[in-house]
């Protein structure tokens, strides 16, 4: 069993430098599909390594065909797994480490999932790590199996950004694959790097981010897409889970922008 890294940037910053750094210093093969070309950055440095694949169309065309580009090229490369990390999501090599012994050691048994995300999070003050059944995954910080991401034919690549994830994990789960998580992942952090803050309602803090208009517009699309996808596939379930998803982003987005609320001074 064997498993690379990826990546799919936009406009990154020098911390994603140091962080594939140290994944080419241990030897790790990685694949990287840069939205933003016309940036020399990652593709300059990226040249360095011979165990670095860079991918770029020259344009930004979004999450979907980024991850379908270089998990295909990882499956084609007679890779098992993609272990994929947005630009900004923080992890070091205990993180990797954690990973990779749970591939190796455990190969037969997540052979049955699709997709595997990590949580730094123990389950009920549990320490050791655990695998967790899911319904619905985000992508950064997954092990996607890439035997399973080809029988699926790759992520849908009409899908922008938003609800590239979703949508996968809707086709996998009505194909009869696992979704999970890892918990207790070792330095691994999917929320400092990100760009929401805190808010204070009524008592409780949400960490929260003011989508563009035309994000919001694109985002509403994608859900309604995903409302007819899963009415097609029949599966009731996932619908539910979509709508109750939809009722919650338009909430917090409309929260953000009419009750003007002020972000939490940290401490």
């Amino acid at each position: 069993m064997n498993f690379a890294i990826g990546f799919v940037i936009y406009n990154s910053d020098k911390t994603l430098l140091e962080r594939l750094k140290f994944l080419n210093d241990e030897g790790y093969d990685i694949f990287i599909f840069d939205n933003s070309s016309e940036v020399s950055l990652v593709r300059t440095f990226t040249s360095q390594y011979k165990k670095n694949r860079y991918f770029t169309s020259g344009k930004n065309v979004g999450l979907g065909i980024g991850l379908s580009t270089i998990c295909s090229n990882a499956y084609y490369e007679n890779f098992n797994f993609l272990l994929f990390f947005d630009q900004d999501t923080v992890f070091t090599n205990k993180t990797i480490q954690f990973a990779k012994n749970l591939i190796y050691k455990k190969s037969d048994f997540i052979n049955n999932f699709a997709i595997l995300s990590l949580n730094s999070k123990s389950d009920n003050n549990n320490a050791h790590p655990r695998i967790i059944k899911k319904n619905l995954i985000i992508s950064s910080g997954s092990i996607f199996n890439l035997q399973v991401n080809h029988k699926l034919n790759w992520h849908n690549t009409r899908f922008f950004v938003d609800n590239v994830d979703y949508e996968y994990c809707l086709r996998a789960s009505s194909s009869g694959y696992y979704l999970g998580e890892f918990t207790s992942v070792p330095e691994f952090d999917h929320v400092s790097g990100q760009e929401d803050k805190e808010y204070y309602f009524f008592k409780k803090k949400y960490m929260l981010r003011s989508y563009s208009y035309s994000r919001v517009i694109d985002s509403i699309k994608t859900y309604f897409s995903l409302f007819n996808q899963s009415i097609y596939l029949k599966n009731y379930k996932y619908l539910f889970l979509f709508i109750r998803s939809f009722l919650i982003f338009v909430y917090f987005q409309l929260l953000v922008r009419i009750l003007n609320i002020n972000p939490l001074k940290k401490q």
